[in-house]
């Protein structure tokens, strides 16, 4: 009998047990929310962090090939050209190996473009006259090409060639991409090809 009611006593002590650890209480499921709400949050402000450098890189590099591109085309019409001019910010230039009128200016955040192909008349003058310029006023241009519409600001800078000084002009090129965290700057300076005028001077 005394064996039979020492095992009853161990069974509601088992029973008791149990019962007891059967579940949280309140402050353990409030500490455990405050847990996971703390990481949740942190989680999401690095991935948002991460998300938004990855944006502004991206952009970068986006603004960047934009930049380079034209700047390498604009550098390149310098070199093959001549007579180049700059004019209320529009940098104007005849490409030798093209035959065409070439310009280019800044606006409203936009680099742009404008060709001409003058007359085989014109570039004859030019070709035997010195002082003759085949893209003069009158000429049939194309309509301004965007190159750059990433809040571009690009400024133009010529050093015209003389003649009498033996001296070379240059033309240099300024250009801002972006804007903020965004914003990069690239220069390049481009000698003229113009030779010829040291040997045959404008009259």
């Amino acid at each position: 009998m005394k064996r039979k009611k020492s095992a009853n006593n161990n069974i509601q002590e088992y029973a008791t047990r149990i019962k007891n650890s059967g579940g949280f209480s309140m402050m353990e499921l409030m500490v455990a929310i405050f847990i996971f709400t703390v990481i949740t949050l942190t989680a999401t402000a690095t991935f948002t962090n991460i998300f938004s450098s990855w944006k502004t890189t991206r952009q970068i590099q986006a603004n960047l090939e934009n930049a380079r591109t034209a700047m390498e085309t604009i550098g390149k019409n310098i070199r093959m050209s001549n007579k180049l001019k700059l004019s209320s910010g529009v940098l104007s230039m005849f490409n030798n190996s093209q035959g065409k009128c070439i310009e280019y200016h800044s606006t409203g955040g936009n680099l742009e473009s404008n060709v001409c192909t003058p007359s085989d008349a014109a570039i004859t003058a030019a070709t035997y006259n010195c002082g003759s310029d085949p893209c003069d006023s009158g000429r049939s241009y194309t309509g301004w090409t965007t190159l750059i519409d990433s809040n571009a600001t690009v400024s133009f800078n010529v050093v015209p060639t003389d003649v009498a000084g033996k001296k070379v002009g240059k033309a240099t090129v300024n250009i801002v991409v972006g804007t903020g965290a965004t914003k990069q700057y690239l220069q390049t300076t481009t000698s003229f090809r113009d030779y010829k005028d040291f040997f045959y001077p404008t009259p």
